[in-house]
């Protein structure tokens, strides 16, 4: 039920207590905490998908974050 298309929904503590943005803060943003992820329970994208984020990726979304998370 997560969605990152809307900014609210994006920013709103989840159920299981965590923020999936922080803007401003990709060390907080549990995106960045999945997509950096080694653990296959925690990971994101999931290992059942047979993607995986590039390092340029994850970069610009822990940049954007930083930089306000701006939609």
């Amino acid at each position: 039920g997560l969605r990152l298309d809307q900014h609210d929904a994006a920013i709103k503590k989840t159920d299981s207590g965590v923020f999936p943005i922080v803007p401003g803060s990709a060390d907080k943003s549990d995106v960045i905490a999945r997509v950096t992820s080694k653990d296959k329970e925690m990971m994101m994208p999931p290992p059942s998908t047979h993607k995986k984020l590039s390092a340029k990726q994850i970069d610009t979304l822990r940049r954007w974050i930083n930089e306000g998370a701006e939609y």
